[in-house]
């Protein structure tokens, strides 16, 4: 905007890139607190010895990670997504998911598909037709999945721009519309990445706490 000929310009963004900080010269202001009271999600790390080297086998730890947590999703009467770096896990990763509960519904959104494919299906988990959807990265801007209560981020410890800091924040913030709504780091390792957004949730979610007890809000989904 600026290199167009505008003078002033506003970016507003929960991921802020290095161009647009150092367009605004440090003139940041954060927007931590959500009118509807909803506390960022907290964030698990679950270290899996072994998960650096899985390929198309998850290793049992994992496949008894996804049962759980899908399985609590749906005692919830709420959605689980399972986010994966690779799309040759996405066969296994359906079979481990519809072992995790009777009846359960799964689809995925995969590299191969056309923008309408991956919008319609996006769109059927998005209005509640879906119990867990699985993808690779699923960061499209302006999806919103009210009723999303486990995201599980797998290989979370790997390189990348799947996995850097920015991606693990937007994957972690897919979960902040529900107020039941939890984030599971699978790594095999812990990492600065992964420590950083941790913290940095972890510092957000105290701002939103003494907000609310502040103003006596309810937090709305």
């Amino acid at each position: 905007l600026v290199h167009a000929g505008f003078q002033r310009a506003i970016f507003m963004s929960a991921t802020p890139a290095d161009v647009e900080r150092q367009l605004c010269e440090g003139h940041v202001v954060s927007m931590v607190v959500r009118p509807n009271h909803l506390l960022e999600p907290p964030i698990i790390l679950q270290r899996v010895a072994g998960l650096a080297q899985a390929d198309q086998d998850m290793p049992p730890e994992v496949v008894g990670l996804i049962h759980r947590h899908v399985a609590e999703a749906r005692e919830q009467g709420g959605q689980a997504l399972v986010l994966t770096t690779r799309k040759s896990h996405i066969a296994a990763l359906t079979h481990i998911v519809r072992g995790a509960a009777p009846k359960v519904r799964v689809m995925s959104v995969q590299c191969d598909m056309t923008d309408s494919q991956s919008r319609l299906v996006i769109e059927r988990f998005r209005r509640g037709h879906t119990d867990v959807l699985i993808g690779i990265n699923m960061l499209r801007e302006g999806v919103d999945f009210p009723n999303l209560v486990r995201v599980l981020v797998l290989f979370a410890d790997s390189g990348g721009f799947l996995r850097d800091h920015t991606s693990l924040v937007q994957m972690a913030g897919r979960a902040a519309r529900n107020e039941n709504a939890k984030v599971v780091f699978v790594a095999a390792r812990t990492c600065e990445r992964i420590e950083r957004v941790i913290n940095e949730s972890l510092l957000r979610r105290s701002v939103q706490l003494a907000a609310k007890l502040k103003d006596e809000g309810s937090p709305q989904n």
